[in-house]
C-alpha cells in the first residue's frame, strides 16, 4: 500500500528546516528543479547527507536507500518511514533486494538518493563505488543526477563527535538523460559515477584551506586510529580536546585544518590511516577485546533476539562476542554502522553487536576484510 500522507509534512519541514541547516553547517548548494523521475547518486561523508543533498531538490519528495537499523528505532522508525519513505538495506549483504526496490520507486516516478559506497568515508576519500551500480542506472531508464558534497568530512567526520562549523558545498556535478545512459555501456555509466563524486577532503584543503572547529576536534580520534606510530602498540590511543595521546608519552594535536602537529611521520588521518590498515596484514596480531558488547540476532522484518551481553575478542581467526564463537572464515560479510554497533552474517543468520560505549570497531571489519580479501562494499 502506497504512503503518500507524508508528503505534505515532508514539503513543509523542507522548508522550515533549509535556512537553520545551511546556517548550521555553513552549507552553500546547487539547485535543480527538473519535476521528472530521477537517480540522484552521491558520495556519502555525513549522517546529515539525505537531508542536505534533498535541499538541492526543491519540491519533489526524496526517497533515499538508508541503513536497516533505522527500522529498528521504534518511534524514530515510524517518523522517517512516514516522511521519507526510505528503501531499506541491510550494511554487508548482498543488494539485489535493494536495488529493485530503487528501480520500482523510480518507476512510479519518485525521486531516490543513492549514496553509492555504501558507508560513510573513514578517512576523507571516496571509497569504493559497488560496481553494480552502473549498469543499475543504466537500467533504470530515468535521468541520472551525479552530486557530490565538498567539505563535509571536516565538518562532521565519522569517527567525531558534534559539527565544527567552516564550508560545505553540495554540488551538482553531472545531468545525464536517459537516452544519454541508454548510448553508453554500463561500464562507462559506473565510470562516470565514480569520476563525478570522488572527493578527497585532505586535497582539496591543500587547495584552499578553511578552518573548522575550535573546541573538541579530536574527541573520538581513536575510533578510527587504533595503532600508534610510536611504540606500534594497539589500542593505546586516547583523544582528549584537541589532542590525542599515546599512553607511551606522544602527544598530537589535531588542527582546525584538518592536519596532525607534529606533522611527523603523518599529516592527516589519511595517512596515518594508510599505514595502519598495512600493519594488520601481519601475521601475529594481539588479541583485540572490547568491553560491553550485547549481541543480537537480526530478522528480515526488523526484529531481533537478544542472544547474550558480554566482551567482544578477536583472537587470531575467531571472533567471539557475548559467549559465542564465530569463525572469520566463516563470516561472509561484516560492516559498521555506527562506533558502537557491527553488523555480520554467518550463514543465513544475521548478527548485530552493540557496544555500551563508543570503541575502535573499524580494527576488526578491517582484519576481516584482509582475511577474506574483500575489496568493495555491497549496495
Amino acid at each position: 500500500m502506497k504512503n503518500n500522507g507524508g508528503e505534505g509534512l515532508y514539503k513543509f519541514l523542507w522548508h522550515l528546516l533549509r535556512k537553520p541547516f545551511e546556517w548550521i553547517f555553513a552549507f552553500k548548494h546547487d539547485s535543480d528543479r527538473e519535476d521528472v523521475p530521477t537517480l540522484i547518486i552521491s558520495n556519502h561523508v555525513t549522517n546529515y547527507d539525505p537531508i542536505l543533498v534533498a535541499f538541492s531538490f526543491p519540491g519533489r519528495r526524496f526517497h533515499f536507500v538508508a541503513s536497516e537499523h533505522l527500522f529498528r528505532m521504534g518511534f524514530i522508525s515510524k517518523v522517517l518511514n512516514y516522511l521519507f519513505q526510505p528503501i531499506a538495506r541491510r550494511k554487508g549483504v548482498s543488494g539485489g533486494d535493494t536495488a529493485m526496490a530503487i528501480l520500482r520507486k523510480l518507476k512510479e516516478g519518485k525521486t531516490v538518493g543513492l549514496f553509492a559506497e555504501g558507508e560513510t568515508t573513514w578517512d576523507g576519500k571516496t571509497g569504493s563505488v559497488v560496481s553494480a551500480t552502473g549498469r543499475m542506472a543504466k537500467m533504470s531508464g530515468c535521468r541520472l543526477v551525479t552530486y557530490r558534497l565538498e567539505g563535509g568530512y571536516f565538518t562532521a567526520p565519522r569517527w567525531g563527535k558534534g559539527i565544527r562549523r567552516g564550508r560545505m558545498y553540495g554540488r551538482i556535478v553531472g545531468v545525464y538523460s536517459p537516452q544519454e545512459l541508454k548510448a553508453m555501456t554500463k561500464e562507462q555509466v559506473q565510470a562516470v559515477i565514480e569520476r563525478d563524486i570522488y572527493e578527497d577532503a585532505h586535497a582539496r584543503q591543500l587547495e584552499n584551506p578553511v578552518a573548522y572547529g575550535k573546541r573538541r576536534r579530536a574527541e573520538r580520534l581513536e575510533s578510527l586510529l587504533f595503532q600508534c606510530p610510536s611504540c606500534r602498540k594497539f589500542g593505546k590511543l586516547t583523544s582528549r580536546g584537541n589532542y590525542l595521546h599515546c599512553s607511551c608519552g606522544e602527544k598530537w594535536e589535531y588542527t582546525a585544518f584538518g592536519t596532525f602537529e607534529p606533522a611527523a611521520p603523518f599529516e592527516n588521518v589519511a595517512q596515518w590511516d594508510a599505514w595502519q590498515q598495512e600493519s594488520l596484514g601481519a601475521e601475529q596480531l594481539p588479541r583485540f577485546r572490547e568491553k560491553g558488547a550485547t549481541l543480537y540476532q537480526l530478522d528480515t522484518e526488523h526484529g531481533q533476539q537478544l542472544l547474550g551481553k558480554g566482551d567482544l575478542v578477536l583472537k587470531e581467526d575467531v571472533l567471539s562476542c557475548a559467549g559465542h564463537d564465530f569463525a572469520m572464515a566463516e563470516i561472509s560479510t561484516m560492516a559498521l554502522v555506527t562506533a558502537r554497533r557491527v553488523l555480520f552474517t554467518v550463514g543465513n543468520s544475521y548478527y548485530e553487536a552493540v557496544m555500551d560505549e563508543a570503541c575502535c570497531l573499524r580494527k576488526y571489519l578491517l582484519r576481516w576484510q584482509k582475511l577474506s580479501r574483500v575489496t568493495e562494499p555491497s549496495v
